[in-house]
């Protein structure tokens, strides 16, 4: 049987392994790949150098398909 780590954070993170899109204000685009979400956030992680581009939007697709804002 498995274990979980203590979660220490505010929100509990789940493992959730997803194609991503990250759309910029400048109208740019990333694609990757979540690794794990929680109301509080997301990791996704990408091919493109760190640093490359602008922050993302402030929005971005829920898993229902509506809009979630950071």
């Amino acid at each position: 049987m498995g274990r979980e780590s203590r979660q220490v954070r505010n929100a509990v993170r789940v493992e959730a392994e997803m194609p991503a899109k990250l759309l910029y204000e400048d109208g740019s685009v990333v694609l990757g790949v979540s690794h794990d979400i929680s109301m509080g956030g997301v990791s996704i992680e990408t091919r493109s150098p760190q640093g490359s581009a602008p922050s993302p939007a402030s929005s971005c697709p829920a898993a229902s398909g509506a809009s979630a804002s950071r």
